[in-house]
């Protein structure tokens, strides 16, 4: 958990809005947002998997529905976290 804190810290540092904007966006878990973090950095979806624990294709799909419209899925999702 200490390496997920230091991480999001770093995140706050480099770009301080990011977390807040998604946040407002979407209601997140501790393992959406670490998941919404390395998508950000560009991992790919079998390491977010390998690192986080959870399908970040299904995650992303569910979360774009509740963020973005009930029509988008995993690549608006990224696209979205490319945005912000």
């Amino acid at each position: 958990q200490g390496e997920w804190n230091q991480l999001s810290d770093l995140f706050s540092e480099m770009l301080p809005n990011f977390e807040k904007r998604l946040r407002d966006a979407v209601d997140l878990r501790e393992e959406e947002w670490n998941m919404c973090m390395l998508q950000k950095l560009d991992f790919k979806a079998k390491e977010i998997e390998l690192l986080t624990g959870i399908n970040p294709s299904v995650t992303s799909n569910r979360l774009a529905k509740k963020g973005i419209n009930e029509n988008s899925g995993a690549t608006e999702w990224r696209q979205f976290l490319k945005e912000i």
